[in-house]
């Protein structure tokens, strides 16, 4: 297993602080990645799935994701809208692992405009699978998809879009506004602030 990894990428970059707070021990993702999956040949898998990760992975806190994501070759993570735009923007083939939301529908943009595999949901991710969405992300083709959607991202306008995306969905015709009729004591106040300003 590690040999797999190891052939995709020199380095791997897990960022500990996030796969902690998600509910997922990093043992849970070391495991299932690097260590006890029942098919692997290497002996020293299973011990080490409690210590340090291989040389090759790199455990990193919180780090900004437009400073991390122009350094990567490629980039997997949960699929949050803003993860899913920083690492697009930065020209990465990405994989997407979503869990909750709307996760699921960026990993399916991203695979439909063909920058990524299909998502791989948490619950069934696996080392096999990853290995796969890697070795897919590295093709050429995907990269230069990458490339090609960061620049047209370079290109929008975001508020734009959004005001126009506001704009067309609301009705053509507007329903006339009714503005309720003052109450009594309003008149009276309005009337007194008149005659008190104007004196």
């Amino acid at each position: 297993m590690h040999r797999h990894c190891q052939d995709c990428f020199d380095r791997f970059i897990l960022c500990s602080a996030w796969v902690t707070a998600r509910g997922r021990h990093l043992d849970w993702y070391m495991s299932s990645w690097i260590g006890s999956d029942s098919s692997c040949s290497c002996p020293s898998c299973s011990q080490r799935v409690h210590e340090d990760p291989p040389d090759f992975v790199y455990l990193l806190e919180n780090c900004p994701h437009d400073w991390l994501f122009p350094r990567c070759a490629a980039v997997v993570h949960h699929g949050g809208a803003g993860t899913t735009a920083a690492g697009l923007k930065a020209a990465c083939p990405t994989t997407i692992v979503p869990f909750f939301g709307d996760q699921p529908f960026w990993g399916d943009r991203v695979h439909l405009r063909g920058v990524g595999p299909l998502p791989i949901p948490v619950e069934h991710f696996s080392l096999e699978k990853l290995v796969a969405a890697i070795q897919f992300m590295l093709d050429p083709q995907v990269k230069e998809r990458a490339i090609e959607l960061a620049k047209a991202m370079e290109g929008e306008d975001g508020v734009v879009g959004a005001v126009n995306a506001f704009h067309k969905h609301l009705p053509i015709h507007m329903p006339a506004c009714r503005t309720p009729k003052p109450s009594r004591q309003r008149r009276l106040s309005q009337t007194l602030r008149r005659m008190w300003c104007s004196g």
